[in-house]
């Protein structure tokens, strides 16, 4: 996955959609069809249909291990807090400061949007994502946005620094590449925090705070 990496990070520095489709035809002529499966799954949240049961992979793995049942079973359990199945989530709070209309059914909604964490009284963009809003809440930005356009750049928007999103990733890492100074892995929005204000987001201090504990 390592050349998907690389695509979504060239992604992540564009927003013209001919610079991207062009990256996205790249990729597909070069990857494996492995790959191009998980890509499309990841871009369009839907998971491929797994081919074979979770009882069947246990019985292989019991057969390739050599490992009997129970010993299987035991070796397989949580206890106490010595390991999880999967990761948490990180999160941190952002003031969304541009939006772009999607593609596809979102094509004529302003659905994908940058945000922004405090830098002292400066707002210095960490992260886009356009998934994690329902139909109903992506109507409602998309309204908002419409009504609080600042300057416009091309398809962006730069929108009046009003609205806090809580936003979600696997991992974090430093990268010269963006203004924040680090890069955030698989961002999306978990929740739109409409109880916070937007001097109530969260700090670059405390995105750097995370990269010291979690960063690469």
């Amino acid at each position: 996955m390592k050349k998907f990496s690389v695509l979504f990070s060239n992604l992540d520095q564009t927003n013209k959609t001919k610079d991207k489709l062009a990256l996205l035809e790249k990729y597909f002529g070069e990857a494996e069809d492995l790959d191009r499966l998980w890509t499309l799954a990841l871009f369009t949240h839907k998971k491929p249909k797994r081919t074979v049961t979770t009882k069947q992979l246990r019985l292989w793995c019991q057969e390739v291990s050599g490992i009997s049942e129970w010993l299987f079973d035991e070796s397989g359990r949580k206890r106490g807090n010595w390991w999880k199945w999967k990761i948490d989530p990180l999160h941190m709070d952002g003031v969304m400061v541009y939006a772009q209309k999607g593609h596809g059914r979102r094509a004529d909604l302003y659905s994908d949007y940058t945000f922004a964490v405090w830098d002292g009284e400066l707002l210095v963009p960490f992260a886009k994502a356009y998934s994690g809003l329902t139909d109903k809440e992506m109507a409602e930005v998309d309204r908002f946005v419409k009504k609080n356009t600042k300057e416009r750049f091309g398809p962006v928007r730069t929108v009046k620094p009003e609205l806090v999103f809580e936003i979600a990733f696997e991992g974090i890492q430093k990268s010269p590449r963006h203004k924040s100074g680090i890069a955030l892995r698989f961002p999306r929005i978990q929740r739109w925090r409409k109880d916070k204000k937007p001097n109530e987001a969260n700090t670059l201090v405390n995105l750097q705070e995370l990269l010291e504990l979690y960063g690469k």
